[in-house]
């Protein structure tokens, strides 16, 4: 379940890409990759946890959590930055 949230929001972001090069809004790509650091970081993390049903020590908490700061930021990090030299790429062709 965590895998197929971290590709909905890879899609997400991925879309987002396309659509503010399709409007040629910028600056946006780099608000729109804080956001979803910052969702990875707060909020995604936030829907997995385990019901607390007893006292336990929390390390199925910090497990979760750190599976998204591991997996999800580097990922995005890196569909930013592919992204980033593919639409640089072609724009010095089309010159």
């Amino acid at each position: 379940m965590k895998v197929i949230a971290l590709l909905l929001v890879l899609a997400f972001q991925w879309f987002g890409y396309q659509l503010f090069n399709h409007l040629r809004i910028k600056n946006a790509k780099t608000f729109l990759l804080l956001l979803v650091i910052a969702n990875y970081l707060w909020v995604i993390p936030l829907w997995f946890y385990p019901e607390r049903q007893t006292m336990d020590c929390g390390l199925t908490t910090l497990g979760i959590h750190l599976f998204f700061i591991f997996t999800g930021v580097p990922l995005a990090l890196f569909l930013h930055i592919t992204h980033y030299f593919k639409t640089k790429k072609l724009s010095l062709n089309e010159f």
